[in-house]
């Protein structure tokens, strides 16, 4: 298993910014998931800890995608929104093992970093071919996000099914 903390993958997450996608989950006030297909470890986003200083993960998307600009690839891509109880402006800009991607059900294959700006929006990117997480079969693979502040407080785990998507955006 790769941790993806190369200049390229950060460069691929940065370049990618906000997404504006209307696809991927939810979470709403009370840590409840308004998609079935995904889950917050059940504990309203507070890491576990019962502490009201640890940042919650508000919605979550994955996908796959052609990239058909230059040489064709498929790459993976990802769109997080987060929040902090100390402000936006206090999350982790990069969380090197923020994106864990696992077959349904199974193992975890590979993590990613998650990088996220002022504003709470994240993202991370990888191409299908660094650990061979395949786009063919993006529904089997189970993608879980964790946001960290500065302080080192960590978020519940969220999780989403992987899809299929038409581009960067989604």
């Amino acid at each position: 298993m790769r941790t993806a903390t190369t200049l390229t993958a950060i460069s691929m997450a940065l370049a990618l910014g906000a997404c504006n996608s209307d696809k991927g989950v939810v979470i709403d006030d009370t840590g409840e998931i308004t998609d079935s297909g995904a889950s917050d470890g059940g504990d309203g986003g507070d890491g576990g800890s019962g502490d009201t200083q640890s940042p919650t993960i508000l919605s979550v998307d994955a996908w796959c995608y052609l990239h058909s600009t230059g040489d064709k690839a498929y790459f993976w891509t990802t769109k997080v929104e987060a929040a902090d109880p100390q402000g936006t402006e206090t999350l982790e800009r990069f969380v090197p093992d923020g994106i864990s991607v696992a077959l349904t059900g199974g193992a975890e294959l590979a993590t990613y970093a998650l990088v996220c700006d002022d504003s709470g929006d994240c993202q991370g990117s990888w191409n299908q071919n660094q650990d061979g997480i395949s786009c063919e079969n993006a529904t089997n693979y189970t993608v879980s996000f964790t946001a960290m502040d500065e302080d080192g407080n960590l978020s519940a785990p969220v999780s989403v099914a992987g899809r299929r998507g038409t581009s960067a955006e989604g």
